[in-house]
Parts: C-alpha cells; structure tokens; sequence
C-alpha cells in the first residue's frame, strides 16, 4: 500500500535496481579539505557540539543530518534497506548528491575527533598541573604538620619541664618557709 511520500511522487518503495548516484570522477576532489584546528579554550562546554562545529567550519546546507531528517519521517516498520531506497529516492527527486553528504558527515567526524583530541589535551594539562600543585601543596601540609607535631612536643616537654621546676621550687620554697618560721622564732 502506497504511503502519502509515494502518492505524491517524492518516494519510491520498490526499485528494479538502486538509483544511479553522480559517479566519482577524481579521487583527489573528494579529498576532505585539512581539518581545522580546534582550539579547546574556545569551546563552549554549554553547548559543545555547535561551538566545535562552529569553530570546525562545519557547513549545515549539505548536511549528513538530512539522511536523519528523511529517515525519522518514514514508517518505522518498514526495512532498512526499503528505507534507504526510499531515501536515494528523494534525495534524487531534491537533486542532492548522497556523496556530498557523506563527505559532510566524514567531515564532521574529522572535526569532533580533532576537537575531542584538542579538549583531552587541554584539560589534561590543566589536570597534570593541578595534581602537580596538589602534590605540591600536600608537601607543604606535610611540612607543616610535621612542624606542628615538633612544636607540640617541644610545648609539651617545656611546659612538663616547667612544671617539674615549679613544684620543685614550690616545695623548696616551702621547705624555705619553715626555715625562715624558725628563725623568725629562735
């Protein structure tokens, strides 16, 4: 049974063979131009996706996403390889090449891939250099609560130090008191 893209023309269910695609004629023109440089503090971490695209000069006119586009409109039912007739169809009927949208999906995962590399190095460093600065500063806790520790000990001996020479000489002075009594008394 005919679906509403097949009554109006758009989509053909059943092929006696695939639709004929533009055939390449140079390798060298389907070469993927270089991929941009990502530079990671640039990107946006709200929305990741649009800013490495936006950065990866990606363009959406002939985009992979309008395979997606094509794809979610059709009956769910239906087989993947219906569907990619269907689709090879209507891309033919709109004149858009399948090969240009490949490159752009190629493309675009040169970009992610350049971008994902770009964002691992950048916060790697930033990570490497606060662990660098976390080791760093547990040396200096370290330190610290070693000299901690010292001074605590060093307060503690004293203040036992102190102590044992205040009741020796309170006992002395005690002992002074009894005699000087006795004087006082002859």
């Amino acid at each position: 049974m005919p679906g509403i893209l097949e009554k109006m023309g758009l989509i053909h269910t059943e092929y006696d063979e695939f639709p004929m695609t533009a055939p390449i004629t140079n390798c060298e023109e389907q070469r993927l131009p270089d991929v941009p440089e990502i530079d990671a503090t640039q990107v946006s971490y709200k929305d990741v996706i649009r800013s490495v695209y936006l950065q990866g000069d990606i363009d959406d006119s002939e985009s992979i996403f309008k395979i997606k586009a094509y794809i979610d409109i059709l009956p769910a039912e239906m087989t993947k390889s219906k569907k990619q007739s269907s689709i090879a169809g209507i891309l033919t009927v709109n004149n858009i090449n399948v090969l240009n949208l490949v490159a752009d999906g190629e493309r675009r995962i040169e970009v992610l891939k350049a971008a994902e590399d770009s964002i691992k190095k950048e916060n790697s460093d930033t990570i490497g250099e606060a662990e660098q600065d976390i080791e760093h500063l547990k040396s200096l806790i370290e330190a610290a609560e070693a000299k901690i520790a010292e001074s605590k000990e060093k307060t503690s001996d004293a203040c036992t130090a102190i102590h044992t020479e205040i009741e020796t000489v309170m006992q002395l002075l005690d002992f002074a008191d009894g005699i000087a009594g006795n004087e006082g008394g002859k």
